[in-house]
């Protein structure tokens, strides 16, 4: 499927895999890490390095929950049109 390699590309690279978030410049770097892609390789890494304290990690950690509960919104919504379009027959 073509959509698994660009799913890859952007973690790694707005994820902080490829170039780390710290390197770039504080807009962006800020912009960057409340995307779910920091919060799945990025933010992780910070944890075990010991560079976040306390505030920072509450707020990461709020940020994983927004994640978590947006896309679960988006996937319900996004089934629910599914099913509205969806026919079968057979037994």
């Amino acid at each position: 499927m073509a959509f698994d390699p660009l799913l890859w590309a952007l973690y790694t690279i707005l994820g902080g895999s490829l170039i780390p978030l710290d390197l770039y410049p504080p807009g962006i770097a800020g912009l960057l890490k409340v995307l779910p892609f920091a919060s799945a390789m990025d933010f992780p890494v910070q944890i075990i390095l010991g560079k976040l304290d306390h505030g920072e990690l509450l707020i990461g950690f709020l940020i994983q929950l927004f994640w978590v509960i947006a896309l679960m919104l988006i996937r319900a919504l996004l089934w629910s049109m599914g099913l509205k379009k969806y026919t079968a027959s057979g037994a």
